[in-house]
Parts: C-alpha cells; structure tokens; sequence
C-alpha cells in the first residue's frame, strides 16, 4: 500500500513537530465540544463526556452533524474536528500522532516542540508531520489526502513523487495513481469551521495576509464577476461594485441570505444556493431583471417581502418547508410563466404576485388557508385557477383585473370571498358558488 507523507516546514528543518504549546508536549486533551461529540477509550467503550477530558492512547473522538471537537496539545489549542468527522489517539512517550479515519482537521502551530517530540496527523494511507504551520487537512477516504496550507511550507510525497506547496496552495495526493497535483487555492475555499478560527486570532489571520494576499477575515470573494460568499457578512461589503457581478455562489455554512443584498443587480444572471441557507431576507434579489432562474433548496423555511419583485425570474419553485408567502414577494415578475406552492404553505401575503402577466395556470394547494388582498392582481395571462380543498378565504381584490381568468375551482371549504376578489376577470355568476354574492365578488357589476 502506497503511503501518503506530507511534511511541513518551518526554516530549513524537516521531520521535526511543532505546535501551540510550551517546549513539552506531553499529553491531549480534548478541552471543547458542541454538539454531539462521542469519545471511546482503546477498547472501544464509551467515556463520558468532561469539561477537559484527557485522550489516552487508542481513545477515538467522533462528531456528528453540525458538531465540533477542540484538541488542545498541553493547553493551548492545537488542532479542531470538523463534523462528521473520526480521530483516533495515538501516544507513545513524547510521541503524539492524530489518525484522522474520515472527514476534516484544522491545525495551527506556531510553538517548536522539543527535538525529542513529534506530532503527526495521519490517516490510513497518510502521515503529516507539523512544525510551525497552520492549515486544515482533508480526509475524504483512505486513498486521498488534501492538504491545505495557510502559513508554512509542505513537502508532499506519494509515491516516490514529492513537491514543495507553499502557503496559498493546496496539495491533493492520490495513491491510487501516485499523484500530487499542486495548485492555488483562494478564501473562497476555505470551510467555515476554519474561517472561524481564523477570524477570533486577528495576529494569525494578519501573518496570513501577508504571506499569501488572502484576507481570511472575510467571508466573501469577488472574481472574475463572480461573487462567492462562504460564511456570515454585515451590511452588503460588496456595494458599489454590482455592475461587476455575474453570478453569486452561496456556499456551505451560510445561513442566511440578508436584505438588500442584491437588490438591483441588473447583470446578475446566474445564483447558486447552498442546502445550509434557511432564510431569505427581503428584497434580496429585487430588481435583478436578467434574473431568469432560480434553484431553491428545501432547507429554506422564511423568504422575506420583495424578496423576487420586480426581477426576470421566468419560474419558481418555492421550497417545501416554507410555511407563508410574503407580502409583494413576486410583485412585478412580468416574465414569470410557472409557480409551484408547496403543500404547507398557509398564507399568501397582500400583493404578493401582482402584475405577473405570464402565469396562465395557478394551483394554489389546501394548506393556504388565506389568499391575501390583491395577491394575484392584474395577473392578465392567468387563464385557469384550481384551488384545491382546504382553502378558506380570499380576500378583497385577490384575482382583480385577471382579464383573461375563464376557469375557477372554488372548494366548499371557502367560506369567505372579499369585494371584487374576481372584477374585471372573463369568469360569469354561474363560475362562483350560489353562495356567495356575484355583484359583491366582481363577476358581475352592479346595475
């Protein structure tokens, strides 16, 4: 079995292990934890859970989703567990040496160990000896190894092939083809579990600057007219400068995507979403009129007033855990031709979809209890309109001035239609339930 070995330089010294820590490295702990975090001893039993739990050889770590472990090397954090992922402890004498089995690993050291201790980071098919280097290291199965460096110099070999990566690079070996491929890699690629480290260490994320251009302290790239955005942001940094943007990609840890941020971009085109997003503020993408689609994940369960208005949006499917559209949500999307409302939504806000001349079908499902006023004014393609069972009020003015609306299914569970929900529609007295007052609906007009 072909073996990974990565080493990282600091000065002309190789082999060698350095860390945050003072000259004796004698023991790991695992001083922080959040979220589900499960520790086994060399046997395999579990071990309960303190504030600064020592790691004895053989003890295992593992985290779950969304779930994070600290290591400290003799008191001063060494490396940090992504989720997902599974760490095994290895010590002997002065000895230290982490094998990751799976997922991801960010270190920073910057203290030397004495010449007599060592610290590796290994998986299967890997070895990593540090000193005086921060990065993070990626394990996505026994067969590969990424490695990205921040501040440092590496030496990566597979193989019988060995290269030097500097910081601002990143090294990807493979056993299988005894392959280290080197190449830049920007802000963008870094995971938000490291970015947040980086940001709470001002003098580290400054040497980095330095050293390799890259401001780690924020959370977002502008590239070739493509805006990356990979972790949290306050106000809209990237003002001023939308007549660059293209597209913009939401990457993974970003939660939420605030107001205003793209709010008339005219050259926006393009927009990727990560499956980490849960809300969209309002006015988000207003006025972005070369806008044309727009992929939703279903982890999204809030999307704000104005969110689309006014945009080039020719279809949306708004996503499954949504519960309510807002207010003026699709206000003026003229091009808009297919709307998908997904079972669970309750509530359909005033205005909503106003002026959006390509929609010719519309159903709304039964968990709508109420369909705002003016929701689907001036909607003047919609010719049939299904509202399944379930729906309970339409409110003034819902579907008014929908000139060419012939078709309707209105539910017995209806109970209430609001003033000239239907006027100015082509729909007739014998389209509405006897039940409800023709004249006082809009379909036909008062003597």
């Amino acid at each position: 079995m072909k073996r990974f070995f990565c080493m990282l330089l600091a000065s002309a010294l190789l082999l060698s292990c350095a860390a945050c820590g003072g000259a004796k490295a004698a023991s790991m702990w695992l001083v922080k934890t959040e979220g589900s975090v499960a520790v086994t001893d060399g046997e395999g039993t579990a071990v309960a859970l303190t504030g600064r739990l020592g790691l004895f050889s053989g003890y295992g770590v593992s985290t779950q989703a969304a779930s994070y472990g600290w290591i400290d090397l003799d008191e001063t954090k060494l490396t940090k567990m992504d989720e997902n992922s599974d760490v095994e402890v290895q010590k002997d004498g002065k000895n230290l040496v982490l094998t990751v089995n799976s997922g991801s690993l960010f270190f920073n050291v910057t203290q030397p160990l004495a010449a007599d201790e060592t610290l590796e980071i290994r998986s299967s098919d890997m070895v990593t000896a540090i000193r005086g280097t921060c990065g993070w290291v990626e394990v996505p199965d026994a067969r590969h190894m990424n490695v990205y460096i921040l501040e440092g110099t590496v030496e990566c070999s597979v193989g019988g092939v060995t290269k030097s990566v500097p910081a601002g690079q990143r090294a990807a070996l493979s056993a299988a083809d005894s392959t280290v491929t080197v190449e830049v890699f920007s802000a963008a690629d870094i995971p938000a579990f490291v970015s947040v480290e980086l940001r709470e260490d001002e003098f580290l994320a400054a040497v980095i600057r330095v050293v390799t251009g890259m401001d780690v302290t924020a959370n977002w790239t502008l590239e070739n007219g493509v805006l990356t955005i990979f972790g949290p942001v306050w106000e809209v940094p990237w003002d001023g400068r939308q007549e660059e943007i293209r597209s913009a990609v939401i990457q993974d840890g970003v939660t939420e995507i605030g107001p205003g941020w793209f709010t008339g971009y005219t050259n926006l085109t393009q927009v990727q979403i990560s499956d980490s997003v849960t809300s969209i503020e309002s006015d988000t993408f207003a006025g972005c009129s070369s806008l044309t689609e727009l992929t939703l994940p279903d982890s999204i369960t809030y999307i704000g007033e104005q969110a689309f208005a006014d945009s080039g949006l020719t279809e949306l499917v708004f996503p499954a855990g949504l519960t309510s559209i807002e207010e003026n949500t699709c206000f003026g999307c003229t091009a808009l031709t297919r709307v998908v409302i997904p079972d669970g939504v309750t509530s359909i806000g005033e205005q909503a979809f106003v002026d959006c001349n390509g929609l010719t079908e519309l159903v709304i499902p039964g968990s709508v209890r109420t369909i705002g006023a003016v929701a689907f004014h001036s909607c003047m393609g919609l010719t049939d309109l299904v509202l399944q069972d379930g729906v309970t009020t339409i409110e003034r003015g819902a579907f008014g001035s929908c000139f060419n609306l012939s078709r309707v299914s209105i539910p017995d569970s209806v109970t209430s239609i609001g003033e000239s929900a239907f006027s100015y529609t082509s729909l007739t007295a014998e389209d509405i339930p006897a039940r409800f007052d023709p004249v006082a609906v809009g379909v036909v007009r008062p003597e």
